[in-house]
């Protein structure tokens, strides 16, 4: 379970990480003017991930799930956003 606490505080980090990143980016433009105006006219493609689970790792996944809530690592609203994002294939919103 220590391994799940580190993969849910590493996931919970990511929207301190990106404001620090933007931060840095912002200070490197402003100390770097012609780097951000080449940056400006490029088009950037995101094509958010899907997953892709077979039956046997989804069930997998809900089993680690139920875990997680007995253990109160996770609440059951999150639980329920992973469990609905498994059977779509897409991933889980925030």
């Amino acid at each position: 379970m220590a391994e799940v606490r580190h993969a849910l505080s590493v996931i919970d980090g990511y929207p301190k990480r990106f404001e620090d990143m933007v931060a840095s980016q912002n200070e490197f433009d402003a100390n770097y003017p012609d780097a951000a105006k080449r940056r400006e006219n490029h088009e950037y493609k995101c094509d958010p991930p899907r997953l892709a689970l077979t039956p046997a790792l989804a069930e997998r996944l809900s089993r680690e799930l139920d875990r997680c809530l007995k253990e109160e690592l996770i609440d059951i609203v999150k639980a329920d956003d992973l469990r609905q994002a498994m059977t779509a294939g897409r991933p889980p919103t925030k």
